[in-house]
């Protein structure tokens, strides 16, 4: 994981890996039939890590102030389809590279159902990544 890590600066995490971080970090539970990588994690969640981890410093000095908290998910949440594409140009540099331009057929929604959550492995490295 380290020689991939100094390699491609990116966290990567299998989904086995994800399942225990979603478990012990997040404290998700299994639902009856829904593997527990399709829970979302919400800017709670992330707020309520962040806090039992002592991140969180009201002066900013020794940690993330408290406010920049929902501020730092927000941004990740609304970037994250650049994130995730940066980080596949990362780890994959020798890729033919596709067309980038938006076509008319499909245009970006800002507010999609299930947009400020964060699931899966890919999205969950690119939260811890960010921090």
């Amino acid at each position: 994981m380290y020689f991939t890590w100094s390699k491609t600066h990116c966290l990567e995490m299998t989904d086995a890996m994800a399942q225990r971080v979603l478990e012990q970090v997040f404290l998700k539970v299994g639902k009856a039939g829904a593997p527990l990588l399709s829970q979302g994690i919400v800017e709670n969640d992330f707020y309520r890590v962040c806090y039992s981890m002592d991140v969180l410093d009201t002066n900013g000095r020794k940690g993330i102030p408290r406010g920049q908290i929902a501020l730092l998910f927000q941004e990740l949440s609304r970037t994250l389809q650049q994130k995730l594409a940066e980080r596949d140009n990362r780890k994959h540099p020798y890729r033919a590279r596709k067309d980038t331009r938006a076509s008319p057929e499909k245009k970006r929604v800002d507010h999609a159902p299930g947009m400020h959550e964060i699931r899966g492995s890919a999205q969950l490295s690119v939260l811890l990544e960010m921090l």
